[in-house]
């Protein structure tokens, strides 16, 4: 899931303040990378459309700090606690950990299944973990930027420097779910990932708890974007 600025990508970069520096995102970052996170995919279609709890944010969080391999963009001007304006959140995965997400339950929360959905459907068409069994791949969860912050071209060095470190970790693999059209842009035209898996959010259906197991679309009228999409690259060695 891949909030980010809603800026045109053909929008003039506005001027990148010196004290706006980047870090390994640490254990003490979680609260405002939550915050953050929830903040930004409120604006973005998926998060407006749905909503977004405050749980959800600390799941990204959680996830971006399994491994040493997220980062923040901080301004020095800010107050302690705020100085996070922007944060890129990753982790690494294997074929031990989609096998595990192959065999779980459906969420239940529709944003979470779709998005489990994806993963799944990425992996049975991707073929790093056929020719590589033992191939770890760098799996993007999240990037957002605090809205004053945009125009800056902070996404873009975000991911770029996520690609180093997926080369530094040797990764060989790079998987991003992108959710809306400026991160969907950014990695097909920009970056020049492999769209792997789309599926129109419209089609997306679940099943109900009820014992007559009914089905449900719940993302009937979310037409823009019209398709979640599975992306991957290749680490260069």
């Amino acid at each position: 899931m891949t909030p980010s600025s809603s800026s045109s990508p053909s929008a003039t970069p506005k001027q990148r303040p010196e004290e706006l520096s980047f870090r390994t995102m640490v254990d003490a970052d979680f609260k405002q990378v939550s915050s953050l996170f929830v903040n930004v995919f409120h604006r973005e279609p998926l998060g407006f459309h749905m909503g977004v709890r405050d749980d959800e944010g600390d799941e990204i969080a959680t996830s971006s700090l399994k491994d040493p391999v997220s980062i923040v963009v901080t301004d020095s001007r800010r107050p302690e606690g705020r100085e996070i304006v922007a944060f890129q959140g990753n982790k690494i995965i294997d074929r031990h950990y989609m096998e595990k997400l192959t065999r779980k339950p459906p969420s239940t929360c529709p944003v979470d299944a779709i998005l489990d959905h994806m993963v799944v459907a990425w992996n049975a068409q991707t073929s790093i973990f056929k020719n590589n069994p033992n191939a770890k791949v760098m799996y993007y969860l999240a990037v957002a930027v605090e809205e004053e912050y945009e125009g800056m071209g902070l996404a873009k060095e975000l991911l770029d420097r996520s690609m180093t470190i997926a080369k530094e970790q040797g990764c060989d693999a790079i998987v991003v779910l992108a959710t809306a059209f400026a991160t969907q842009h950014l990695f097909a035209n920009r970056l020049g990932f492999d769209r792997i898996v789309q599926l129109r959010y419209e089609d997306f259906e679940m099943w109900t708890d009820s014992i007559e197991g009914e089905r449900k679309f719940p993302f009937l009228g979310l037409a823009q974007p019209e398709f979640i999409e599975a992306y991957e690259t290749m680490v260069k060695v």
